[in-house]
């Protein structure tokens, strides 16, 4: 499985910028939808295109959180380019990427959370053919929402 996206934690010089996001390749249409859907879900002040190093740069764990929702979403795959992998992925989940991972608003009301919970879950049930991994990110992200 070939990597799509890489990710780097910037230097502590680079301040405030902490993550470099870097798309290595990604075919068709998913390119616009993921640059899209960057410039929707992240704000202008938290986010910035660095044409030298070709990457975009982010603020935090939250923003980087928010790409990673963004980029399983689409199905891509992601690698990080540095020493904290293991310690971003035993994280927990932001609230902000448990409403990503629902496409929801942070702010969504419980009942709302609820029927899309129910609606995704039926999409995604292994049983159904979706996989164990994708359903347990919905699952923790509707512990967290709730």
């Amino acid at each position: 499985m070939s990597t799509n996206v890489l990710i780097t934690k910037l230097p502590y010089t680079s301040a405030p910028w902490a993550w470099g996001l870097r798309v290595v390749s990604v075919d068709g249409p998913v390119f616009p939808c993921l640059i899209q859907d960057i410039k929707q879900g992240i704000p202008a002040r938290r986010r910035k295109w660095s044409p030298g190093t070709k990457q975009w740069l982010f603020h935090a764990e939250v923003q980087l959180d928010l790409v990673l929702a963004l980029v399983t979403r689409l199905k891509l795959t992601y690698a990080f380019d540095d020493d904290q992998k293991q310690a971003h992925r035993q994280m927990p989940m932001s609230r902000t990427a448990a409403a990503a991972t629902l496409y929801l608003l942070p702010s969504a009301p419980p009942y709302v959370v609820d029927a899309v919970y129910r609606a995704i879950a039926k999409q995604h049930h292994p049983d159904r053919g979706g996989s164990t991994e994708q359903m347990q990110m919905i699952n923790a992200a509707v512990e967290l929402l709730r």
